[in-house]
This record gives structure tokens, C-alpha cells and sequence, in this order.
């Protein structure tokens, strides 16, 4: 049985929900491949940035690195679906929970869809895009990334035994990782000391948010009857 504090989210909302986060996390790996299959001369994981897909000029060369992205709508539409639908579903989910904490949860997620925008609006470090719009394409990074992460973390059903203990797990450890990684990654840009290519860094910071609406709406999508749930606060 619920407590005062918590609420029965409904088997609608659970359904909207989970199909919110699992298009969001498939989505956006999907609009990446497309991207990176079509990449000339040949996409790196390790070493290009997730960005460099959805540069839509072809024949430039950004810090030593070649791009020419054909398909760069597909990674556009991928990241752009992913940052709206991730919003949307903690918007659904929080729908009937408490207010206490639901404010935070809503305006990280909130970020992170704008910081989403801002990478879309300005795709890359020039030449692709004039200079003085480089500090906007860098902070919508560092915010959809960081604030991603943290709505994740942020995000709790306490003491709900319907909760498998790994996704409890993951939405502990994974966003710890991806600030880990995130912030590996702006050492190394500062130190040039990269250990692993910046490609890998900055995979791992965002992958670890993909990962996370995978198992969660997927998981919401199996469980059967109302979950009882509870945004941290």
C-alpha cells in the first residue's frame, strides 16, 4: 500500500510513460547509426564527437577532423525527439505524484531539452558555425548532458518492492558514471591527456542516459497494475 507520501501512477500513465522513454532512448541510437553509417570519410565512436553527425555542411575539417555528415537529419531528428520525449515523460509520470520534488525534477529535464536545442541550433565549432555562437553550442552540450543525467538521478521510487533492484541499480550508478565521464572529458580537453579518444568520454556521458530510459520504459511498459511512485525530494 502507498503512504501518504506516495501515489498510484495509473497503468495509463505507466504505458505513455514507458513508451515516452523508450522511443526517446532507441530514437536517438537509431538517428545515430543512420548518421554515422552515411559519415564520410569514415565515422569514428572513439574519436568523433556525437555532434559531428549532425553538422550539415559537408567538406569542412574541425579540429583535425574531417566531417561530412549526408544524413545529418537523421541524428537531428533522433536527438531532438530524444530531448522532448524524455520531458515528456516525467511530465507524465509526475502528472499524479506529490509536488515536493517534483519542481527540481521537471526543471532539470527542462534543461536538458533546451541544452538539446542549443546543439541543435548551433551543431558545431566553427568553420560549420560562425565563432561567437561556439560558447552556445558548447553549454547546450554541458547542459544536456550534466542536467540529463542528473534529472535521472534525481528521480526515485522509494521503497516501491515493484521496483526491480536493477533499475534501482541503474538509475543509481548510471548517471554517476556519465558525470564521471562528462567531466573526464572537459579535464581532458583542458590537460590535452585524453587516455581514451574524445568520442569514447563523451559516449559514455550520454549513454549512460540512453541506457537508462531504455530500461525504465521498458520496464514500465511489463509491470502489470499500478505503481506506486514518489519523486525524490
Amino acid at each position: 500500500m502507498a503512504s501518504r507520501d506516495q501515489v498510484e501512477l495509473s497503468a495509463e500513465r505507466r504505458r505513455f510513460a514507458g513508451w515516452a522513454w523508450l522511443v526517446a532512448g532507441l530514437g536517438v541510437l537509431i538517428g545515430e547509426a543512420i548518421a554515422a553509417a552515411a559519415f564520410k570519410p569514415r565515422y569514428s565512436y572513439a574519436a568523433n564527437y556525437f555532434s559531428d553527425l549532425g553538422v550539415p555542411v559537408c567538406d569542412v575539417v574541425v579540429a583535425g577532423r574531417p566531417i561530412c555528415s549526408p544524413l545529418h537529419i537523421a541524428m537531428s531528428l533522433g536527438l531532438g525527439t530524444h530531448a522532448a520525449l524524455l520531458l515528456v515523460g516525467f511530465v507524465i509520470a509526475l502528472g499524479a505524484a506529490p509536488r515536493r520534488g517534483a519542481r527540481l525534477i521537471l526543471v532539470l529535464a527542462g534543461l536538458q531539452a533546451i541544452g538539446a536545442a542549443l546543439v541543435l541550433l548551433f551543431p558545431g565549432p566553427p568553420p560549420t558555425v560562425p565563432d561567437r555562437s561556439l560558447p552556445y553550442h558548447v553549454l547546450g552540450a554541458v547542459a544536456a548532458i550534466v542536467c540529463g543525467n542528473l534529472v535521472i538521478l534525481a528521480w526515485a521510487w522509494p521503497g516501491v518492492r515493484e521496483v526491480p533492484g536493477w533499475l534501482w541499480l541503474a538509475r543509481r550508478v548510471l548517471p554517476i558514471i556519465g558525470l564521471l565521464a562528462i567531466g573526464g572529458l572537459l579535464r581532458a580537453q583542458v590537460t590535452h591527456d585524453f587516455l581514451f579518444g574524445e568520442g569514447t568520454w563523451e559516449r559514455i556521458s550520454i549513454y549512460t542516459i540512453f541506457g537508462w530510459e531504455i530500461a525504465a520504459g521498458a520496464w514500465l511498459l511489463r509491470s502489470k497494475g499500478a505503481v506506486p511512485t514518489k519523486p525524490a525530494g
